[in-house]
């Protein structure tokens, strides 16, 4: 259930204002970290930063997911991923 994030958010937004939230995917924060920093810098009204440090911290290695696994795990996923991506009218990319 924790994968399933519209239903989550959509208990948030039943109680408060929606511009109080901002959604962000970590794939964006991994490829552009500065960018996805001055995006919540900016939503709290906060000055940019000119850079970050984006050193890998607590890294480990798995063994690579099987396709079959990741086949279900993408069809189970996939009409609560929809649903987010209506709830929030953006592409998640998943």
């Amino acid at each position: 259930a924790r994968g399933r994030y519209a239903e989550q958010l959509e208990r948030w937004f039943a109680r408060f204002p929606r511009e109080q939230f901002l959604v962000l995917r970590f794939e964006d924060l991994a490829r552009e970290p500065l960018v996805v920093l001055n995006r919540t810098l900016g939503f709290l009204g906060l000055p940019a930063a000119q850079s970050v440090r984006s050193d890998a911290r607590n890294t480990r290695r798995y063994a690579p997911m099987s396709e079959d696994t990741a086949g279900r795990l993408r069809e189970y996923f996939a009409p609560y991923n929809q649903r987010l991506e209506a709830l929030l009218g953006q592409p998640m990319g998943w």
